[in-house]
């Protein structure tokens, strides 16, 4: 969820004051509210300093019951421009030790894989940041030794696109080719492209109301259709380049006839953020814009989207890669502060927490420093962000609860968020 501060007495509108009042003092809303039942998830970093070489916009997938990532940039973080393209390929079972697959794969970043046929592909991307875009399709059965199934397939070089596997057949969907050999130039794409070996490709005759061209968007493959979902446009050349960022959602059941589920899904428009089905569900998680998001939103039919009530404290990222995992969702790496990250975290659904002996307590996601008091300006943070529609409801109210009768708080497993959050006895 983006970070809000508020400075009470500054900050704080009379409509959130009249709202907070009107929760305070309304225990039949109070209770409604509580009864609701909200799934609760967490956040869990693994490690802060994986075994592989910081990086971002890089690609994870899971083959052979293990998790993998390749390639991506590597950036200075004091000077974006200067670009690595990484070749290295690594894999593990548990998200804990890592083991380097090779450091011989041909070298890139903002490329896609996917897994078809048993074997991994790797489509496009860029060796030099967005330019020098690439068109090349390479695949392997062990991760280990690639080969070039096309040098130059029948679509335009393209990086940040998006791809997936859908009707058993490999899609490659938008993406961005710079030209830098005078003014700046941006070529956007909104095509869709199929293959069913990987050689061979088709184009769609997409009708009209397809969405923008766009890049750095997210993909999957949800109730039976293809998604695509927020990213970025640039129009424009030269010195005259303009971005808009999308928070829009589209669907396809057979990559020609597009339906847009939303034009403005709640969340903040983005890019370089990533999508994945787990629980049930579809997600969008992080990504970038005016700010680096540490939010995950969930739908099940592309309108309506939820803000998952995440316990933990993942600063969020862009340029990052997810996959689901051993009942997990895993986020590698990625990019925060215009410092690239090595960083890997999991995303899971909680019911109770188990510890050895005695449960662990945790604490309301809107305790920022996590001491178990709800203070005045905590709760009333966590309004505002209900009123943005940032923070649940039933959470926010509950924080009300806790800081108006005495602050301090404890945890009790045996009842779901937010009930699990009590009145310290």
């Amino acid at each position: 969820m983006k970070r809000y501060i508020v400075s009470l007495g500054i900050r704080i509108t009379v409509t959130l004051g009249i709202i907070a009042g009107f929760l305070i003092f309304s225990p039949v809303l109070a209770n409604l509210a509580f009864s609701q039942e909200v799934d609760s998830y967490e956040w869990v970093q693994v490690t802060g300093n994986a075994a592989w070489e910081k990086r971002l916009m890089h690609t994870a997938f899971v083959h052979d019951n293990k998790l993998w990532i390749s390639g991506g940039l590597y950036h200075d973080e004091f000077d974006f421009l200067q670009v690595r393209v990484l070749s290295d390929v690594w894999w593990t079972e548990t998200g804990t030790e890592w083991y380097g697959a090779t450091d011989a794969f041909p070298g890139r970043g903002a490329h896609t894989t996917v897994v078809h046929g048993n074997r991994i592909w790797a489509l496009g991307g860029s060796m030099s940041g967005l330019y020098d875009s690439l068109n090349d399709i390479w695949s392997s059965d062990t991760g280990v030794a690639w080969t070039q199934t096309a040098a130059a397939a029948d679509w335009q070089s393209r990086a940040l696109h998006s791809s997936v596997v859908f009707n058993d057949n490999i899609w490659v969907l938008g993406g961005v080719q710079m030209d830098l050999s005078g003014n700046p130039i941006f070529s956007m794409f909104n095509d869709v492209w199929w293959s069913r070996e990987g050689v061979t490709w088709e184009q769609c005759e997409v009708a009209e109301a397809l969405w923008e061209g766009r890049c750095s968007h997210s993909s999957i493959i949800y109730d039976d259709r293809m998604w695509v979902m927020g990213g970025m446009t640039f129009t424009g050349e030269g010195y005259y380049i303009t971005r808009t960022t999308w928070n829009d959602v589209w669907c396809s059941e057979d990559g020609v006839n597009w339906i847009q589920a939303t034009s403005s899904a709640p969340w903040e428009p983005r890019f370089g953020h990533t999508s994945v089905v787990y629980d049930g569900k579809m997600w969008v998680i992080g990504g970038g814009d005016k700010d680096y998001y540490n939010d995950a939103w969930f739908s099940t039919d592309g309108e309506h989207w939820t803000e998952a009530a995440v316990m933990g404290d993942w600063q969020g990222a862009a340029g990052h890669a997810s996959a689901v995992h051993d009942g997990k969702v895993w986020i590698l790496g990625g990019e925060r502060d215009n410092a690239g990250l090595n960083e890997v975290w999991y995303l899971h659904k909680t019911d109770l927490v188990e510890g050895e002996g005695e449960t662990e307590w945790i604490p309301h996601p809107g305790d920022l420093n996590a001491d178990f008091r709800m203070t005045m300006e905590e709760a009333l943070a966590c309004l505002a962000g209900w009123q943005q529609g940032t923070r649940p409801m039933n959470y926010a109210i509950r924080a009300v609860y806790l800081w108006q009768h005495g602050e301090h708080y404890a945890y009790d497993a045996g009842q779901i968020p937010p009930l699990c959050w009590i009145l310290k006895p």
